[in-house]
């Protein structure tokens, strides 16, 4: 049989597309730094409108006695709360005496700042009711809070005498060698939540821990106080105030530097669970301008307020006696230390 070899038509057209896929493939290689492209799979899993972020059991420092358990929710969803568990603990309070278990008196690897998965060592163990799987807050003052608009003063009775650093805000001698203190009404010390430790090897007197959740770096000397399970109050919490007045109140601190307060802020009110307050409860924050009812050049100037509008509105996340941490959930106007608020009130 006669063979068939393909014709130098065919030969040619078969060289051209050898040639122009070559010409194709050494492009690719120069443009991709010299080296063969190769497939690979670096998407990330994408967000699904269903998707919830995941919870942690947390709690926060200085509970008081009685409160609600763990909030549970059904098998696979997620409890509708008003800030994540960790924004929850890490909001810290005030309060006039913060009294601690123990502190952290050592780390494994002499660190000044230490971090999650750190082992530390505190100065407490099984003669404190310490063991293993004790958990506990890691806690530090931050700032002594003075009231905003309810003055204080004080005396000492010598010039001589020692006088505390939280209480110098404002002073003076007197004639006969005492010194006197003027400030706002002492409200406390405002406590900053840095961590969770929990307890791995417990001594007699001391106990070895892990750092199981860190907010911010923790050192030696922080003090820690035991952990109190809770979780943030749920979206629809509060109790239903209907009827009556208002109560009225402050913002006498916030967590962060006061230059401009906001939307999502952490602040602290001069009203807490002596005065009815519940985790959830609203509360709105108000202004009312004043003007001047007689000239600028007159003797008895007197002023009269106008009428108060809202500037925003706050959510309690956790109660004191005498005070209340709270979210900012609404900002129309920037907020300061000293803002007047109010508590919301259905109407009857």
């Amino acid at each position: 049989m006669k063979k068939s070899f393909p014709s130098s038509l065919e030969r040619s057209g078969g060289l051209a597309v050898i040639m122009v896929l070559g010409i194709f493939l050494l492009f690719l290689q120069t443009a991709t730094g010299g080296e063969m492209v190769k497939d690979i799979d670096r998407d990330v899993a994408p967000v699904s409108p269903d998707m919830k972020p995941l919870t942690s059991s947390q709690g926060v420092i200085g509970a008081p006695e009685g409160s609600p358990a763990v909030a549970s929710s059904a098998p696979g969803q997620t409890p509708d709360y008003l800030v994540s568990p960790g924004v929850f603990l890490y909001a810290g309070f005030i309060t006039p005496e913060p009294r601690g278990d123990g502190i952290i008196f050592q780390n494994d690897f002499q660190r000044v700042e230490l971090a999650s998965n750190e082992a530390v060592y505190l100065d407490i163990g099984s003669r404190q009711n310490v063991a293993k799987g004790s958990k506990f807050l890691v806690f530090r003052k931050s700032r002594f809070v003075y009231h905003p608009a309810e003055q204080s003063l004080s005396l000492t009775k010598s010039s001589s005498e020692e006088v505390p650093g939280h209480l110098m805000p404002e002073g003076g001698f007197l004639d006969d060698g005492g010194y006197f203190l003027k400030h706002g009404r002492p409200m406390g010390f405002l406590i900053r939540v840095v961590g969770v430790a929990e307890v791995v090897d417990a001594g007699e007197n001391e106990s070895r821990a892990i750092i199981v959740d860190s907010f911010e770096p923790m050192r030696n000397g922080d003090s820690v106080m035991a952990y109190k399970e809770q979780t943030p109050p749920l979206i629809d919490a509060g109790k239903d105030k209907t009827g009556g007045k208002a109560l009225e109140g402050y913002i006498v601190a916030s967590k962060y530097p006061p230059s401009s307060l906001g939307k999502f802020d952490i602040l602290y009110i001069d009203k807490g669970s002596d005065h009815d307050v519940s985790p959830g409860d609203r509360f709105e924050v108000y202004v009312a301008p004043e003007y001047d009812e007689n000239r600028k050049w007159a003797f008895d100037r007197k002023k009269l307020p106008t009428l108060t509008h809202r500037i925003g509105e706050l959510r309690a996340l956790a109660t004191q006696k005498e005070t209340s941490t709270v979210l900012v959930v609404e900002s129309s106007k920037e907020m300061k230390v000293g803002d007047r608020i109010r508590s919301i009130r259905s109407r009857p």
